[in-house]
């Protein structure tokens, strides 16, 4: 496992210790659930620091629980686990990657059906060995929990439906825009390849299916994470010197957000 440096690691600690608290105070769930939230939100976030090496969008990844309505914690680890198995890797992706994201997806579904639309995000990320496994490893996980009859894990997913928060509106378009030229200016030999690319892609499909069925708030968790490649994508686009500053601007606003919101998560209505 890469190593980060003891600034960094302590710094990916920040958001899951307060979303830890959050869930303390809000739901009181057992120890191992939110021992697992804290967790799962770290992972994502560590393994999106070695990718890019850089904490800004390791930051912007763990903020997801923060822009989505969603509350129920077992939802939200299935995220984490499911984006962080995917994250571009520094070295190629092994076997168990893939199985874990399986599992992350079986135990999302487990909690409530909706959360299937997320499993199209890992699709262009692995290759057919690997796709096997994550399909292998969902059904078998899924089966096994319903021939044992083990109950429903968590809460069902929010029932509202219709208009997505702002923040994940305004991101699913910026998402879209970005994609566009990404993909205009990768015709035209003008930038290189993004390994985040694959991955908005994913999610910009999750957020799609999201929109056709009328249902935004399984998506809505993976806000965080197409910021995070967002930032990667518009890189090349404009000076160091600016995209550093337009970043920072970023974090600013949801951290803003997020302070002046009335409840732990209550951003998501923004």
């Amino acid at each position: 496992m890469s190593a980060v440096p003891r600034r960094a690691e302590l710094a990916l600690w920040v958001l899951p210790l307060a979303f830890m608290a959050q869930l303390f105070v809000t739901q009181a769930p057992s120890h191992a659930v939110l021992v697992l939230a804290g967790a799962a939100l770290w992972w994502l976030g560590r393994t999106t620091f070695i990718s890019t090496g850089i904490l800004l969008p390791a930051l912007l990844a763990q903020s997801a629980p923060f822009l989505s309505p969603i509350t129920e914690p077992v939802p939200i680890i299935a995220m984490a686990l499911l984006i962080a198995a995917v994250v571009p890797p520094v070295h190629p992706r092994q076997d168990w990657h893939a199985a874990l994201a399986g599992m992350a997806l079986a135990l999302g579904v487990a909690c409530d059906s909706h959360f299937a639309m997320l499993g199209v995000v890992p699709l262009l990320l692995l290759d057919q060995r690997r796709f096997l496994i994550y399909g292998g490893t969902t059904i078998t996980a899924l089966a096994a929990w319903f021939v044992w009859g083990t109950p429903t894990i968590g809460a069902p997913l929010p029932s509202s439906q219709g208009v997505p928060p702002l923040i994940a509106a305004a991101v699913f378009l910026a998402s879209l825009v970005q994609m566009t030229a990404y993909v205009r200016m990768r015709r035209r030999g003008l930038v290189e390849q993004d390994k985040f690319a694959r991955l908005l892609v994913g999610i910009l499909a999750a957020q799609i299916l999201a929109v056709l069925t009328q249902y935004p708030v399984p998506a809505s968790l993976l806000t965080g994470p197409a910021i995070t490649a967002l930032w990667s994508l518009s890189r090349p686009t404009i000076t160091a010197r600016n995209h550093r500053r337009l970043w920072l601007g970023v974090a600013l606003v949801v951290t803003v957000a997020a302070v002046a919101a009335p409840s732990p998560f209550a951003l998501a209505k923004w």
